[in-house]
């Protein structure tokens, strides 16, 4: 008897030493993808990051004329997101800016547009109708969402780039899980327009389909 409750002693320290390893594991595998997912995302972030330094390094003005936005659909990108927020599998993470030719009821006035932003398989926010600035640039404009419970500021860099500031409470608004504690009280999301992208990536493809033929043509 003595000697099963030795060995009984002897297996149970062991389980509960695998168990450690094993939580020890899972937590270093977890935090190593986290690293790769904010590392992807900050490859993404990078051009629009230079784009605002391209803008910061500017005199300011003459900025070009903020064409409108309606239809547009921007890509969103943070680092602030990936890092806090609940994990998807594919996260898709977009704002969207309404095409009055489309909407049903369509409470916009003259000059001002209406959208949504999605995020973790939902719309974070519902776009109050605003009146964009004329030009494009660093100035930062206050936009209310959600019917007046919400606001946000955003930046319009060019016609294809911005960055939205977002309150901690909005970007918890309607998550399945209350923020951490050691979230910021402000997430930053960089934006660029999907068709703007889509075309540059068919022009790169195509510079180099071209430089791989005249490769292939060139003489030995």
């Amino acid at each position: 008897m003595r000697g099963q409750r030795k060995k009984r002693k002897t297996q149970s320290r062991y389980r509960k030493t695998q168990q450690g390893s094993d939580q020890k594991d899972n937590q270093w595998k977890n935090k190593a993808k986290l690293q790769q997912e904010l590392k992807w995302e900050e490859q993404e972030i990078q051009p629009i990051e230079d784009v605002l330094t391209k803008v910061q390094q500017s005199s300011q003005t003459n900025l070009a004329p903020l064409q409108s936005l309606e239809g547009r659909y921007f890509r969103l990108w943070s680092t602030d997101h990936v890092e806090y927020c609940t994990v998807e599998t594919a996260p898709t993470r977009y704002i969207e800016f309404y095409d009055p030719k489309f909407q049903i009821f369509n409470t916009c006035r003259e000059g001002q547009v209406s959208g949504h932003i999605y995020a973790v398989s939902t719309d974070m926010c519902d776009i109050d109708p605003f009146t964009l600035p004329n030009n494009a640039g660093l100035k930062s404009v206050r936009i209310h969402g959600n019917d007046g419970q919400h606001s946000f500021d955003a930046q319009f860099l060019d016609n294809h780039h911005l960055i939205l500031k977002i309150p901690k409470d909005l970007v918890f608004y309607r998550q399945e899980m209350n923020p951490p504690s050691d979230a910021p009280d402000i997430f930053t999301y960089y934006g660029i327009c999907a068709a703007y992208e889509e075309s540059r990536i068919l022009a790169n493809h195509r510079r180099e389909d071209q430089t791989e033929r005249r490769r292939s043509a060139s003489p030995a």
